[in-house]
């Protein structure tokens, strides 16, 4: 029953019923605001709640915070060679375009991030040191953008650039789940994360066997070659 209860005053609370009720519907979940917990399992506006808050919650039941669990995120990067850091990219400056409606060219910018030399750390620089102005407002202890950039161009190709992808990663979720904590978060690999691992294992897989058909090919051909010589 406390469970219940805990849902029927988030779903008062929240600003999502909203959308999913009628004008009539809210007055009479407001009017029942402060009913009284004895008679909370038999109180009409509460039967009413558990009918409409199914439409609520299948609403909002696949859909999660923006936050990437640091466990994720290092098991990602681990797994996939670093190549998700490009993915990494593109997902949190979609996330911060929007949530905040930026006049952001997410495409262009992951390109720029994956093709062009130093125009990577430019647009990373960009994007991490807006991302702290919004940590700013929320009084969130964040990182520096600058030690940041200098510590991805320095360490950023080795096992060591990992740690600064935690370090901003780590800020970044303090402030979803600031900005939504009515949201779960997804701790199992998404689709796309997947995805980019079996495609990076499948490459390497298909490299090894070339390699060692050509390597396979090469000796027998040298082996021919000593045949006919002797």
């Amino acid at each position: 029953m406390g469970t219940d209860k805990l849902r029927y005053k988030k779903f008062l609370d929240s600003e999502d019923f909203n959308d999913i009720l009628d004008k009539n519907s809210e007055d009479d979940l407001n009017s029942c605001a402060d009913v009284d917990y004895q008679d909370f399992s038999t109180n009409t506006n509460y039967n009413y709640f558990q009918n409409h808050s199914q439409i609520l919650e299948n609403s909002i039941k696949k859909e999660y915070s923006n936050v990437i669990p640091l466990r994720r995120l290092a098991l990602s990067f681990i797994l996939s060679f670093g190549v998700y850091g490009y993915y990494w990219f593109y997902k949190n400056i979609s996330f911060l375009k929007e949530y905040h409606e930026l006049e952001i060219n997410v495409k262009f910018r992951t390109l720029v991030y994956i093709l062009v030399p130093i125009g990577n750390f430019i647009v990373l620089y960009d994007f991490i040191n807006t991302m702290k102005y919004y940590l700013n407002k929320k009084g969130i202890e964040s990182y520096s953008p600058f030690l940041n950039i200098l510590g991805f161009i320095i360490f950023g190709f080795t096992p060591l650039g990992i740690w600064f992808y935690i370090n901003v990663q780590e800020s970044f979720n303090e402030y979803w789940k600031f900005e939504q904590n009515y949201l779960s978060i997804q701790r199992n690999f998404t689709s796309a994360e997947i995805a980019i691992i079996f495609f990076v294992w499948l490459s390497i897989i298909v490299l090894l066997i070339f390699i060692a058909y050509f390597l396979m090919n090469y000796t027998i051909g040298i082996q021919h070659l000593n045949g006919s010589l002797n």
